[in-house]
């Protein structure tokens, strides 16, 4: 096909008649006068046939002759048809005169041989053949004589028409083309491609006018949706339509809204169009661990049609695909299904721990304070607000595998950016941004856009700019939301004018609506003053707000004097603070920290949104001090009828749920969002719990309606939450909730119902009908009086008034309910529960123990079901009882080390440890302030005499140390070494075989000692070789860690000579040799302390004292199966058992049962009480001889 080129042998009004763009397509602004045809509007030489609408005939009249701008009729409604017959070939294309909106397509057509062209035709599904008029021989330059008589054709009202002529051409549209040949009219003033046309180029599908299965769009067909979408602009005018002025500005914004219904205002497309950018990547953070599900929730019956019917239209417009088989997926959320107050299902998915998991694509975007202001005085304001959002932005290819979600027809992932994920606000702020940055003389805020010009004439054509921009670039507009040329508009929360601009009346309703009850109570007062406090804080110092000071001396409880004065008094204070509204309601700063307070009463809810001024740190917040924290936004509403029976819990969330709806402006995708709630069961429920931990239905609802918001939830008392609380408690100040609160509420209260019903016979509840459970509360009379006062709900306003048989209940008296004689436990989001009376309580304690779990898994699964006062302690006491798990209970947690002292000089505290290399046995001997190490062979065994003749050459060599560090071997604790170190004056500190830790030092020594070893000993592990004492120098000379001295410099003063040549100097003996050794004190307490926090988990044990009847563990079995008595203790927490290895008794127990199975069979010896009759003396037996202990 030859390259198209733009036709320019046509005038720009006759290339309108055709079809074709005008040559000045940027033009904004009409050309200057000068005299003009006045039936074509063109300069041209006078006379007949020397102007180009001579023979075209006119949209408005129908008559031909000139052209239908220039045309002075008042508008008949004349129908004109372009028809064709061509043995029995019948076209369908009209026309009507009221200027109809054309779907135009923008196509390339043209001859191989000729020229080619860019047109807009109007595609026709009713035609079996393509027809043009004559101006499109002139684009292509053809005559006349050169087309094909093809014969006569019919229109729809079987008349007959002579076509000129027709030829064949190619047709393009996007990457499809199409050869077609075009009937030629003389009355044709458009181009109408047939039904055939429009299949080959893509622009309905092949099966239309059937219906057409459900298939994902290509990858090709997303690509091209933003070119398609600019496809169906119509043709650029070279005037404005209308005059410019302010009385046609009704008009002009109806023109643009039809001139641009099939593009920009076109909100039904598939697929969607595409935003133009770089599509978007989901960032993880480093340590994110996939999460994924794999069993989908359920969709009840009635609605799986309807959710799956949601799910291809989404396929259908490019939003989700299906993910391939056999393709596995490390993320995977849920979809969830709730219904709407229609009955239809709503899908959501839960991407919390995918938000928990990702990184924000951080986009800067102007505070609407600092948009608002910035706008000029005395012009003319048009707003906008997009439609799809997220979902016009294309998600990268790796990122559609996190947006995977699990439905029980498999699983789906999306294509386009998904609503509810963390990042979405930012990357579609920065496409949206980066579209129209082109655009001058604008304001944008999200999704919203606000332009401004001096002139009507100026704002139409950039209004005309940015709306086919955005065509250009794949944004869609609402056309509801469109606003063009206004003086005043409401933009990003402030009502902006003429002159000035403030904030919208919705915001001040709050303040104006304020009305005080007519015997108001103290609390009353304490409200509205804090209100005021909050809302406006400069005038707690005003003489206006003085008589309620006053009032709010009086004490608590007291009633509060309100006449006709200080009514009156209230009433000028209201008015003080409309007149100061502007200044009290501080304009909202996106940078600054941001607290939301919420509150619920019976009557409605109310918030306070608040933002920090002040320099205080926020844990505070938001009372750390007076005037630090500045009102933004507030509001207030009734509660609906389904709302009034709310519980408290279900209320406070409501109140959560509703504010940040409300304040969505302000908000959403806030980085440093603080909500505040005098409810502290909402912290946990708010915060991290999971959607299918929530059983209760209102709270599942409103906890999703949340999701979109990135926020930490904070408890504060009620009695420090004034301005909230004011908000909510009186009728006369809240606004009716909307619609969309009514149907909400609708909504949960449907869901509600049902859950109710599933409660009642659900698996987890214990079954109503059995004897036992029914029988027991009945023959109870302290129950059945329970059952009375929860049912009349007549509880004294005092625990002490209560029956005492009823005070264990009374802190829990609003979470009861009786349902068939029976007490329910009902709290918050968790499940139904049944009160236990007395007489059962034990065999529920037992039937829970039945599988000897620990008391946290009792609790778990009682807490589903059962409640009683007191359940914690009593089952924690038959746990305690329960001989089977005392026997075999885990082992204790390791103590924390005892450190020792750090030595004061060398060699006052040595370690020595036996340790065995390639099969010799070698002795380590150190010293725990230089770190200086000898090392001793022993060829033939470690025997005690040998080890005497080393330790005895150490101690001449170094001296004797005050103090020595071994562990439990035989050879070092035998009779002979412990004779040997008392003659010295040596005390010896022993460490447990299955405690290592306490000889850490020497565990070190070791570790040396074998890596210097290595591959440097002799025959049989001799050290007597060069290798050896090199080694040792070296790592004499080797500065310690931390101390930058070596062994050598701290024992001895300065460096041995060794292998390394080194100067003279290093062998000289250290000035600051004293200096050095504090420095190792000091480092060798600070390694003492790292190497208690690397021990981990450890708890001090108490101290078992002379006396106490213990459990003793075997060290292999790690069973309990021994009991005594401690009849002494020793020094460094022993008992010749380690503590670790001896548990108090504190609890009676029974012995185990004789079915039992034990690890050791041994009989152990009974104390029995003295009697008359001798009894025969018991010897310790030789596997005890390690225990000091009385046995019973």
């Amino acid at each position: 096909m030859a390259s198209v080129a733009t036709v320019s042998s046509l005038p720009d009004a006759l290339q309108e008649e055709v079809g074709l763009p005008p040559q000045a397509a940027g033009a904004r602004q009409p050309p200057p006068y000068k005299p003009r045809c006045g039936n074509c509007g063109l300069k041209h030489k006078p006379g007949k046939g020397s102007y180009p609408a001579e023979m075209l005939a006119c949209h408005n009249c129908g008559k031909t002759g000139h052209l239908c701008k220039m045309c002075r009729s008042k508008g008949k409604q004349v129908a004109a048809t372009e028809e064709m017959e061509a043995s029995g070939i019948i076209i369908a294309a009209t026309r009507n005169v009221e200027r109809q909106p054309f779907i135009w397509v923008k196509v390339s057509i043209g001859n191989n041989e000729r020229k080619s062209a860019k047109i807009q035709v109007v595609p026709d599904t009713g035609a079996q053949v393509c027809v043009a008029g004559p101006g499109l021989l002139a684009a292509l330059n053809i005559i006349k004589t050169s087309l094909v008589n093809r014969g006569n054709l019919k229109d729809v009202a079987n008349v007959s028409l002579k076509p000129i002529g027709s030829f064949t051409c190619c047709i393009q549209h996007g990457s499809r083309t199409t050869t077609q040949e075009i009937y030629i009219l003389e009355t044709a003033t458009r181009c109408y491609v047939s039904l055939q046309a429009c299949k080959d180029l893509g622009l309905v599908h092949a099966d239309f006018p059937y219906q057409s299965p459900v298939v994902a769009p290509t990858s090709a067909d997303v690509g091209n949706a933003t070119s398609e979408s600019a496809d169906y602009l119509l043709a650029r005018p070279d005037t404005v339509p209308l005059t410019p002025l302010e009385e046609n500005v009704p008009q002009l914004e109806a023109w643009l809204l039809r001139h641009f219904s099939g593009s920009t205002f076109n909100t039904d497309r598939s697929p969607l169009p595409v935003m133009e950018g770089k599509p978007h990547s989901i960032h993880l953070l480093p340590d994110a661990k996939p999460y994924a599900c794999h069993t989908p929730a359920s969709v009840p019956r009635h609605w799986e049609a309807k959710v799956k019917k949601q799910l291809d239209e989404d396929i259908r417009k490019g939003i989700l695909e299906p993910v391939p088989v056999g393709e596995v997926t490390e993320w995977c959320a849920r979809m969830v299904v709730v219904a709407k107050k229609s009955g239809q299902p709503r899908r959501t998915v839960d991407y919390q721990k995918l938000n928990a998991a990702c990184k924000r694509e951080t986009h800067h975007t102007r505070t609407p304070f600092d948009l608002v202001s910035g706008i000029p005085r005395h012009t003319y304001k048009t707003t906008s607000d997009a439609h799809w959002g997220f979902h016009q932005v294309e998600l990268q290819e790796d990122s559609k595998r996190l947006t995977t979600f699990i439905t029980p027809w498999g699983r789906y992932r999306y294509r386009r950016t998904p609503m509810g994920h963390c990042a979405a606000p930012d990357a579609y702020t920065r496409r949206f941004d980066e579209a129209i940055e082109d655009i001058q003389r604008k304001f944008k805020c999200v999704d919203d856009t606000l332009l401004f010009d001096n002139s009507v004439e100026e704002a139409f054509w950039h209004t005309y700019d940015f709306l086919e921009t955005c065509a250009r670039k794949g944004v869609t507009l609402k056309p509801e939301k469109f606003k063009f040329c206004r003086r005043q508009v409401d933009f990003v929360g402030f009502h902006v004018g003429w002159d000035a601009f403030k904030p919208t009346e919705e915001r001040l309703a709050a303040i104006r609506n304020v009305d005080m009850p007519a015997e108001p109570s103290l609390t009353d007062i304490r409200s509205w003053h804090g209100f005021v406090n909050q809302l406006a804080p400069f005038l707690a110092t005003a003489p206006i707000m003085e008589p309620f000071r006053e009032l709010l001396k009086k004490p608590q409880g007291k009633k509060v004097y309100w006449d006709e004065n200080l009514k009156e008094k209230f009433r000028q204070a209201k008015d003080v603070i409309c007149k100061l509204a502007k200044e009290g309601l501080s304009f909202y700063d996106k940078d600054r920290p941001t607290v939301v307070v919420t509150d619920w009463s019976k009557v409605g809810i109310g918030f306070v949104v608040l933002q920090q001024h002040c320099s205080c740190h926020l844990k505070e917040a938001p009372f750390c001090c007076k005037s630090g924290w500045r009102l933004a936004l507030c509001g207030s509403r009734h509660l609906t009828s389904a709302e009034a029976g709310y519980a408290q819990v279900e209320g406070e969330a409501l109140a959560v749920a509703w504010c940040l709806r409300k304040a969505r402006l302000f908000l959403l995708g806030c980085p440093n969002l603080i909500v505040i709630t005098d409810h502290r069961p909402l912290v946990k429920l708010l915060g991290d719990r999971e959607l299918k931990d929530i059983a209760n239905p209102r709270l599942f609802g409103l906890k999703e309606k949340t999701l979109h918001y990135r926020f930490q939830i904070k408890y504060l008392p009620g009695k420090r939450n004034s301005a909230a609380d004011f908000l909510s408690r009186y009728p006369a100040l809240c606004a009716p909730p909307d619609a969309t609160d009514e149907e909400d509420a609708n909504d949960m209260e449907g869901a509600m119902a049902a859950a109710t019903v599933a409660a009642l016979n659900c698996d987890d509840c214990i079954v109503l009908d059995s004897t036992t459970v029914v029988q027991a509360p009945a023959e109870d009379p302290e129950y059945q009086l329970l059952v009375a006062k929860v049912t009349a709900g007549d509880w004294h306003p005092h625990r002490a008034q209560e029956l005492v048989c009823l005070r264990h209940l009374y802190g829990v008296r609003d979470r009861l309910a009786v349902s068939q004689g029976l007490v329910m436990y009902t709290y918050g989001q968790g499940s139904v529960r049944l009160v236990i009376p007395i007489a059962l309580r034990k065999h529920v304690a037992e039937n829970l123990h039945a599988g000897h779990q620990g008391l946290d898994g009792m609790l778990r699964r009682a807490r589903q079901t059962v409640y009683w006062p007191g359940m914690e302690g009593d089952l924690q006491h038959h746990r305690d009882v329960c001989a089977v798990c005392n026997a075999y209970s885990p082992s204790q947690a390791a103590e924390p080390l005892t450190l020792t002292p750090p030595p004061k000089y060398p060699f006052q505290h040595t370690v020595a440890d036996l340790f065995q290399l390639d099969g010799q046995m070698y002795l380590a001997y150190a010293d725990r302030l230089t770190g200086w190490l000898e090392i001793a062979h022993f060829p033939s065994g470690a025997t005690s005499s040998k080890l005497l003749s080393v330790m005895r050459q150490y101690f001449q060599r170094w001296g004797a140390p005050e103090s020595i560090s071994t562990d439990g071997g035989t050879n070092l604790t035998s009779e002979e070494m412990s004779n040997f170190l008392e003659r010295w004056g040596v005390e010896r500190r022993v460490s447990s075989a299955h405690f290592p830790q306490s000889n850490g030092r020497a565990e070190v020594a070791v570790k040396s000692a074998k890596r210097l070893l290595r591959a440097n000993t002799g025959g049989g592990g001799s050290l007597r070789t060069d290798k050896v004492s090199v080694a040792l120098l070296q790592y004499l000379n080797t500065q310690l860690r931390g101390v930058k001295k070596s062994p050598a410099q701290l024992a001895m003063g300065r460096q041995l000579r060794d292998g390394v040549p080194a100067h003279q100097q290093h062998y000289k003996v250290d000035s600051h040799w004293r200096g050095a050794l504090r420095a190792r004190e000091r480092e060798s307490v600070r390694q003492q302390g790292v190497w208690v926090e690397r021990q981990g988990a450890t708890r001090t044990l108490p101290p078992l004292m002379l006396g106490t009847q213990v459990w003793v563990q075997n060290q292999e079995t790690k069973v309990w199966d021994r009991r005594g008595v401690v009849m002494e203790t020793l020094p460094h927490r022993q008992y010749r058992r380690h503590l670790r290895a001896v548990r108090g008794s504190s609890h009676p127990t029974q012995p185990p049962s004789p079915n039992l199975i034990l690890h050791s069979t041994r009989s152990h010896p009974t104390h029995t009480e003295a009697t008359g009759r001798p009894q025969r003396r018991v010897k310790q037996p030789a596997w005890m001889s390690d225990y000091i202990a009385g046995t019973q």
